[in-house]
């Protein structure tokens, strides 16, 4: 099984995700980096998962509920930014 990760820029104005695989040798980069809410970072993230078929669909699943967690702390993390002022 392979360990899959998410990489994660952490913007004012969005949040960038990518997906990497960590091996013995290092982290692999499986996928190119995706802004949310600019675009369908989640859509398209799964989309370039389901071209790999190496990863499993428990795989492919846990990742991308990863992501959606990610996505969910910025939003709240951008409500809390907004009542500070």
């Amino acid at each position: 099984m392979s360990t899959l990760q998410v990489q994660v820029l952490w913007l004012n104005t969005s949040i960038g995700l990518a997906i990497n695989q960590q091996t013995a040798q290092g982290k692999i980069p499986l996928t190119s980096y995706y802004f949310w809410p600019i675009n369908q970072a989640w859509e398209q993230l799964r989309f370039e998962l389901e071209m790999k078929s190496w990863v499993t669909v428990e795989e492919r699943e846990s990742i991308l509920n990863t992501c959606v967690e990610v996505m969910n702390q910025w939003q709240e993390s951008k409500k809390t930014y907004w009542f500070r002022f």
